[in-house]
Formats: structure tokens, C-alpha cells, sequence
């Protein structure tokens, strides 16, 4: 298994699309990956890099990536961030990053759940950007946060309630757009979560269904969130005073965004 090194670049990134876009010109380079439905197994391993509590995620024969053990009352996550090249793999978000992904939670026990992370940087007192579905009996929730590779803390900026929405053992697609730019000190946040005609069979792309809840929406300082324009991207999952239980799967990105 790869060993995440620290950078002083950001990044972001389980059921979810992820955009990233602004206003004005700039060059970047284009990057797209995946999407990976992590079978054959080698796909994670040959793709990401572990940054937290790596050893509890794995990929399995449920052709995703499982995020496994607990966390006690102050909480705690999981970390891995695509590196498929291991050279350049920042993500710009100057002209608009976007990430998929699908989710699902599988254990009944107190707050937990996964998401995409992105604008993550991993050096010291760096954070990301992470949506975060979390299941939590009649209070289940879609959140944007902070996270902060390095302790594992994360800041809650906005939520929307789900009610009991989120049935454990089904799979959750999350959407995301984003706009972050340096020059205008500028962030900007729509995503929502979808459901699948069939939740409980393995996901696809053919089976995203009806929108849940409400349209999460945020709009903030960029660097007064401790943020960057570009970086990583990945995947995340947390729990609080609960097993984790979560996998993820068909895990996608580009900068800029497809159409």
C-alpha cells in the first residue's frame, strides 16, 4: 500500500458529484479519472494513497472501497486521496472540478457515513473540503465540512436534514458544485444526494433516481475556511461514538468539469 506524503498543495473529494468553477480566465491543466468500481481490487491500490486510519480501508469483494472500525464520542475519519500517477495530481478549481461517486452505510449505530473529498492539502495545519451523507437514525443529514488531515477533526460549515431518509445497506449517490477562486477569495457550494431505483443491487450510473431532501448551499470566504484553490482529491468517511461500516464505489473526477 502506497504512503501519503505531505504537500503543500490543496485537493478535495461517498455518493457524489463534485464541481468546482469561477468566474474569469485562467490556463490549468485538464485532469480526468475513473471512473473506478475498484474490481479488480488492484484499482484502489494502484490509484490512491492512504492519509488517515489507513489500514481500516480496503478494497473488497463488494467492488468498493470499505471503510471499517469505530470512533469514540469525539469523532474521527478516514482518509485516502487519489494519486493514480504520483506526480501531478492537483486538482485546479479555478475553472471547476467535478466528482461522482456512490455511497452506502451498512451498520445502525449512532453517526456515521462517507463522502468525497476535495481542495485538500495534507501539509501541516492544511484542511480540505469534504461532503459528508451521514446516517443517524431519525436525524440522517447531508453536510458540508472542514477536515483537517492531520487529527482528523472536522467543522461543520452547512447541513440539510434528511430525516430518516438514509436506509442502511442501500446506495446514495451525492452531487456537489462548487466555485473557488484565490483572486476573489470566493467559495461556493451546491450538492445534493439521490437515490437509486435499485438501492440494494451493486450501483450504476443507469440507476440514479429522485433527489432527497433539499439542495445544500454554502457560500464563504475561500482561505477563511483555510482553504485553496487546487489540490487532491478523494474520498473520506467519519463516524462519531459509532462503528464506521461505510464503502464507496464508482469514484470519478475531472478539472474542469465534463459536460
Amino acid at each position: 500500500m502506497k504512503i501519503a506524503t505531505r504537500v503543500g498543495i490543496g485537493a478535495i473529494a461517498a455518493l457524489a458529484t463534485l464541481v468546482l468553477a469561477a468566474t474569469g480566465w485562467a490556463t490549468v491543466l485538464p485532469i480526468e479519472v475513473g471512473p473506478f468500481n475498484f474490481c479488480p481490487a488492484s484499482e484502489y491500490d494502484d490509484n490512491f494513497v492512504a492519509v488517515r486510519r489507513g489500514s481500516e480501508i480496503n478494497p473488497g469483494l463488494n467492488c468498493a472501497v470499505n471503510f471499517t472500525g469505530s470512533a469514540a464520542t469525539a469523532g474521527d475519519t478516514w482518509l485516502t486521496r487519489y494519486d493514480g500517477d504520483g506526480v501531478n495530481n492537483s486538482f485546479n478549481g479555478f475553472n471547476g472540478v467535478c466528482l461522482s461517486a456512490d455511497v452506502q452505510v451498512s451498520k445502525f449505530n449512532n453517526a456515521k457515513g462517507g463522502g468525497l473529498v476535495a481542495l485538500l492539502n495534507t501539509g501541516p495545519g492544511d484542511k480540505g473540503l469534504f461532503l459528508l451523507l451521514i446516517n443517524n437514525g431519525n436525524t440522517d443529514r447531508l453536510t458540508l465540512n472542514t477536515i483537517d488531515p492531520n487529527n482528523g477533526k472536522i467543522a461543520q460549515l452547512t447541513s440539510v436534514p434528511l430525516g430518516s431518509a438514509i436506509v442502511e445497506n442501500a446506495w446514495y449517490r451525492l452531487n456537489v458544485v462548487m466555485d473557488a477562486r484565490d483572486s476573489s477569495d470566493r467559495l461556493s457550494v451546491r450538492a445534493t444526494v439521490r437515490s437509486h431505483t435499485n438501492p440494494f443491487d451493486f450501483p450504476s450510473d443507469a440507476t440514479v433516481d429522485g433527489e432527497i431532501g433539499n439542495l445544500l448551499e454554502f457560500d464563504g470566504s475561500l482561505h477563511g475556511q483555510g482553504l485553496e484553490q487546487s489540490g487532491y482529491v478523494g474520498m473520506a468517511a467519519w463516524a462519531k461514538s459509532a462503528v464506521v461500516n461505510t464503502s464507496i464505489t464508482n469514484f470519478s473526477a475531472a478539472a474542469p468539469c465534463l459536460e
